[in-house]
């Protein structure tokens, strides 16, 4: 809802005690992530894990911090790491994919972006990696049909965005 400070204080609350902790302290890193406040979104989010290694959300938000301030080396590394917990996570092979693609390895790509699309069907982000992965890769008739998806999907996030109450 945007309402930043709130989100803080709540979750700073909510890290105090608990076996919730783990998550509170990355949710609290993602809050502090939204307002570009990378030190305290990696802090939070070194507690996080600290708490437990294995947290997932967190070594995303800090993966996608690293990929943010443009340390795709640091960032390719945690992606990694959670596609070694869970092999069928979509937003690290998401990433992982994009890093990938930035690298001009197009087909380590691929798989990803496919993998991703195949298990959340409504990813807007990975529909359009997919089809420039497959323009790059010379398929011009898969990336016409990943565009037009991602179209499609464009299409009606801006019809849900357009009616209040409408999860998008």
């Amino acid at each position: 809802l945007g309402r930043f400070q709130e989100a803080i204080e709540s979750f700073k609350k909510a890290t105090t005690s608990g076996p919730e902790a783990s998550q509170a302290f990355s949710q609290l890193g993602f809050t502090y992530y939204n307002l570009v406040r990378y030190r305290q979104a990696l802090e939070s989010l070194d507690k996080a894990l600290a708490l437990d290694s294995e947290n997932l959300d967190a070594l995303v938000y800090i993966g996608m911090i690293y990929l943010d301030q443009g340390d795709q080396q640091r960032a390719r590394s945690y992606f990694e790491k959670i596609l070694t917990l869970r092999p069928d996570h979509p937003e690290a092979q998401y990433y992982l994919g994009y890093i990938y693609f930035n690298e001009r390895n197009f087909e380590k790509a691929l798989p990803l972006f496919q993998s991703v699309v195949q298990h959340v069907p409504d990813h807007l982000k990975a529909y359009y990696q997919l089809a420039q992965t497959y323009f790059r890769l010379h398929e011009p008739d898969r990336a016409q049909e990943a565009l037009q998806t991602f179209k499609r999907l464009e299409a009606l996030e801006e019809v849900a965005n357009g009616f209040p109450g409408v999860e998008k």
